[in-house]
Order: C-alpha cells, then structure tokens, then sequence
C-alpha cells in the first residue's frame, strides 16, 4: 500500500520556495535547481527523522511493534474500517477493533 502524502504540507514547501526563489534567485542558481541546504532549512526536518520521533512515542506511551499479514477477507474489513473512520490511524482502528471500541460488523441503517 503506497504511503499518504501530506498535501498542505507539500504545497506550503513549494510555496515558500516559490516565495524565497522570487526573492533570492541567487539560491536556486537562477534556474530553479535548490542546493541541498536551502531545501532543509524550508522542509525542516526529514521525513525519516519525523517517523523515528513518532515511533519513539509510541514507544514510550507503552506501544508494541507489531508486523502481520492479512488474508484477503481481513485486508477487505480494514478497508472497510478505514473508510468508516478516516480520522483514525491504522493503529488506532486495529487497537480500537481488539479492544472492543469498535465494532467489526457493518454498521445497520437506522430506520
């Protein structure tokens, strides 16, 4: 499963590069191409070094790590749930649905 791509974010780096590019064309030597340092100091900290913190957290918070493959049936239902709580994390839906706050079975039409 390819990984989300943060778009506000995406688009507010290409923003204020467009910004600095407008105003310092001598950073980009006038042709648009960055120098490795200017592109850290917009995109701030690296993507790999965001998800190592992250992972940190969850650590500290008492989390386990926990690889699985699923069968057809069970990838079908996490699709289900994602798309029935999108503002939840895989991890949150997962955890939620083997502690019981979420139900597996579809959810009934209210008459």
């Amino acid at each position: 499963m390819p990984r989300p791509v943060d778009l506000p974010r995406v688009r507010r780096a290409l923003a204020e590069l467009d910004r600095i590019a407008a105003e310092h064309p001598e950073l980009c030597q006038g042709q648009g191409q960055w120098d490795e340092k200017e592109v850290q100091r917009i995109m701030g900290t690296p993507a790999k070094d965001r998800v190592r913190a992250y992972r940190t957290r969850l650590l500290e918070q008492g989390n386990t790590r926990l690889s699985i493959f699923l069968t057809p049936d069970a990838s079908a239902v996490l699709t289900t749930l994602r798309t029935r709580y999108p503002d939840k994390s895989i991890n949150d839906i997962i955890s939620s649905v083997l502690t019981g706050g979420i139900p597996i079975a579809p959810q009934e039409p209210t008459p």
